[in-house]
């Protein structure tokens, strides 16, 4: 804090620093998985077996992971930008049955802090790929039939770019198409206790038996907003 108007003889007034810095408390959560390979299919196959599957399972954990990051549940998973308390709510023009409006996107835009709403922050627009689409199908002209077909938020030529307002878009296809969101990116911590981590196990009777191998993989993982103000959302 800081006070205007002290002179001599007048006492400045001590900053609490209690809750200046917030405890780093955040649940850690294992993600999982095994495969089952045959002996004999990895000895005869011509390909690396063993390394197609750590880099498939290795793309899995990427994909699981931006899922999460935008709407793990906070309870068996990290807690999801969408799932997150606090957050500022904007009421789209025409609800959930749409269509999404020019309007609706500079409410997202001005929902967070003008701090927010710089390069270092990694703003970004997230939706599912159906809403992006939506997002570009918005007409200078809103009437039906349209007398001026061009699009309001970009032109035709840019809709790969993926780009909102001058701002990056996010997809992420798991969230359903009448929800989006802009968020702050720098402002959300993922927090990996553990890295993925791949072992072969052949022991035992079970897979002797069976003449298998399982490849067993794990990764833990913990993440969360740390300030409220960093997102904002409609549905």
């Amino acid at each position: 804090t800081m006070s205007w108007g002290g002179a001599d003889d007048s006492a400045i007034d001590i900053f609490n620093t209690a809750s200046l810095v917030s405890a780093i408390d955040t649940t850690i959560y294992a993600i999982d998985g095994c495969i089952e390979v045959g002996r004999d299919f990895l000895a005869d196959s011509p390909v690396n077996v063993g390394q197609t599957l750590t880099q498939l399972i290795g793309e899995r954990l990427r994909n699981e992971l931006d899922k999460v990051i935008a709407n793990g549940n906070g309870t068996t998973q990290p807690e999801g930008l969408f799932q997150a308390s606090g957050v500022s709510t904007v009421t789209a023009d025409n609800g959930a049955s749409g269509p999404p409006t020019l309007d609706d996107y500079l409410d997202l835009l001005f929902g967070i802090d003008k701090q927010y709403r710089k390069a270092g922050m990694r703003v970004a627009f997230i939706s599912n790929d159906t809403s992006y689409q939506r997002s570009k199908a918005i007409k200078v002209d809103t009437a039906s039939p349209s007398t001026d077909q061009r699009p309001v938020l970009s032109p035709l030529t840019q809709v790969n770019d993926y780009m909102t307002l001058g701002w990056n878009h996010r997809i992420e296809n798991n969230l359903g198409n009448t929800v989006a969101g802009i968020a702050a990116l720098a402002k959300y911590r993922l927090y990996r206790r553990m890295g993925l981590e791949m072992r072969w196990e052949s022991g035992g009777k079970e897979l002797a038996r069976r003449n298998m191998m399982l490849l067993v993989y794990r990764a833990r993982f913990g993440g969360k907003l740390m300030d409220s103000n960093a997102f904002c959302k409609w549905t």
